[in-house]
């Protein structure tokens, strides 16, 4: 899959301003904010949940620019001399660099207040405190902060320069469904593997939700942690570039994404 960054989705939040004040930072340790703590699908501040894709933004993060590969997982979160802490316990990392750490929420927490805090080569950065809720559904766009990921299936991007059309079948990505049927930390999933609610999952185009068939996937994405896939067909009759939008019970994802569609 071309369209993201091996392994670790750097390039989907590259774009997003450093929330780290350079006047509070001290020379080599990691400098961070809550600010700096956002769902890498949707960008936004306190839209958590377990088994949620992350990324940290700040300063001294890291030492080195590394992304993880499958297999290379260390069990204690431990990855290139950085440790991402949820309260007392790892995080699966997937991509470190001095600026950026992308991380997964750990699938067994429950809803409430934790402290997430960055570790690099033991030098601590502060202790900030998110919100976990159920669900935190949010699909990941395109770097021009408007489009959803989505791929037609030839494996191509889907663009405004070549957008779906009705009744072809696509692939768009997103996190913050929670934990998936068969998963365990530090474990990347071999699908398919549906994600545990999938009875409470829809998608919507324009504000209708869009028929789905158990034949339509909503799991686990080859390769990766914390990002799942969804397969469906965009229906007869849909209007030019609609707003895309993904629900899990009464949990709806941010606004503002569309779907290019002819």
């Amino acid at each position: 899959m071309t369209v993201f960054s091996r392994y670790a989705l750097a390039a989907l939040v590259s774009a997003l301003p450093l929330a780290a004040d350079d006047a509070a930072c001290v020379i080599n340790m990691p400098c961070y904010s809550t600010a700096g703590v956002v769902n890498s699908a949707s960008y936004a501040t306190g839209w958590f949940a377990p088994n949620t894709f992350v990324s940290i933004f700040g300063r001294n993060l890291a030492y080195v620019t590394a992304n993880g590969t499958p297999g290379s997982e260390d069990p204690t979160g431990l990855f290139g001399g950085v440790k991402v802490l949820v309260n007392t316990q790892g995080a699966f990392i997937s991509y470190i660099s001095p600026n950026q750490v992308n991380f997964v929420l750990p699938v067994g927490l429950t809803a409430g207040t934790f402290k997430v805090q960055l570790l690099n080569n033991s030098l601590a950065g502060p202790a900030v405190t998110i919100t976990l809720h159920d669900t935190a559904p949010a699909l990941f766009i395109n770097l021009d902060g408007a489009t959803a990921i989505a791929i037609h299936s030839d494996g191509t991007l889907v663009t405004l320069q070549k957008p779906a059309h009705p009744g072809e079948s696509l692939k768009v990505f997103g996190t913050g469904l929670g934990p998936f049927v068969r998963q365990a930390d530090f474990v990347v999933p071999v699908p398919p593997v549906p994600i545990e609610r999938r009875a409470e999952f829809e998608l919507d185009l324009d504000g209708v939700a869009v028929p789905l068939t158990p034949t339509n996937y909503v799991g686990a994405m080859a390769l990766y942690v914390g990002v799942v896939e969804i397969d469906f067909q965009v229906p007869a009759g849909v209007g030019r570039n609609p707003e895309i939008r993904i629900r899990l019970a009464d949990r709806l994802s941010p606004p503002s994404a569309f779907l290019p569609v002819d």
